[in-house]
């Protein structure tokens, strides 16, 4: 549904290598009025991320060939100016090492799968509000 006159949608990119899990975690955003980008790899995460300057980015960890740890890392160390969009893993990786692993980087989150969407959508809107801000003209 698209964004009404006076309505500013909010952005998400989704990176998983998983393509029910992407196309589930889209259908569900955009249901809750989010914009909606996705891809199935680092790669191509990375140039929509650059493209889009999404308002989020929740990325997989484990994927070939770029992970969502590469993607994290790029965009540290090559693109400090995207550093305030929160960025925010989903991953099955729930050993504490795992977590740890990358705290360097301050991902804002670590959420596990599998994926409770209910709590997600609330996750999310608590770090970027709800899809739609009305906006006075």
């Amino acid at each position: 549904m698209p964004a009404r006159k006076g309505e500013m949608t909010k952005s998400i990119v989704i990176i998983d290598d998983d393509p029910v899990l992407l196309e589930d975690l889209a259908e569900v955003l955009r249901s809750e009025g989010y914009a909606v980008h996705t891809a199935m790899d680092g790669a191509r995460g990375l140039d929509l991320i650059l493209g889009v300057c999404p308002d989020l980015i929740v990325s997989d960890r484990s994927m070939t060939p770029v992970s969502g740890f590469a993607v994290l890392m790029t965009l540290r160390t090559q693109h400090p100016e995207l550093r305030s969009i929160p960025f925010v893993f989903l991953t099955a990786l729930s050993d504490p090492r795992d977590m740890q692993a990358v705290a360097d980087l301050s991902p804002t989150a670590y959420w596990l799968k599998p994926v409770d969407y209910a709590e997600l959508v609330e996750r999310i809107s608590r770090l970027i509000g709800p899809g739609r801000d009305s906006v006075v003209a």
